[in-house]
């Protein structure tokens, strides 16, 4: 009787830890839901996977009050498409190679601007004014939803570290600025930032 009851202690043992083990995303997964949520611009969704989000330059350049002065950003995220690569991990530390499609914006930026110079030399002469700002928006608007609109691939590397059992993304300056030339195609490359 007491073999059969270490053998179902032990059993029950095994089969929690295996439970338990499901239970925590691996690096890949939690790299999943953060693009999901950068895609859909839920910067409450996506600081839920980025260590001390609460300090985060990256999670702060998505809230509402910055992406709601910028609204080609919508369109322009919701575009992107991303392939997650094999992992590297050791010692609760992990890289998630990711290779992200998205809008070309320095090449749209190009296109929208000599647009703009044109509308602004012909309302100059036409002596109607215009408010350029809202002209422009509209323009990235257009040129992202555009089905034709310029898109590149940038090959980039998600940072994690594993904190109380859950995998997070642990962005540095370096990783977060290369994260975010991923999502938009570039443009830190193009504005030299």
């Amino acid at each position: 009787m007491k073999k059969i009851s270490r053998v179902l202690v032990m059993a029950v043992c095994l089969s929690m830890a295996i439970m338990m083990s499901g239970c925590t995303a691996s690096p890949e997964k939690t790299a999943e839901r953060f693009l999901d949520a950068v895609r859909s611009l839920d910067a409450t969704e996506a600081a839920k996977y980025v260590l001390d989000a609460d300090n985060s330059d990256l999670v702060d350049r998505f809230s509402p009050e910055r992406l709601e002065q910028a609204k080609f950003l919508k369109p322009v995220f919701g575009r992107i498409t991303y392939q997650l690569q094999k992992p590297s991990v050791s010692s609760g530390v992990a890289t998630v190679p990711v290779r992200i499609t998205c809008v070309d914006v320095p090449r749209v930026m190009g296109g929208v601007v000599t647009q703009a110079i044109s509308a602004a030399f012909a309302s100059s002469f036409s002596g109607e004014s215009q408010d350029m700002d809202i002209y422009v928006e509209q323009l990235l608007v257009n040129a992202v939803n555009d089905p034709s609109a310029p898109m590149t691939t940038v090959d980039t590397v998600l940072p994690l570290r594993k904190v109380h059992g859950r995998w997070l993304l642990a962005f540095d300056d370096e990783s977060a600025d290369a994260f975010l030339n991923a999502v938009t195609g570039n443009l830190g490359k193009a504005l030299d930032l």
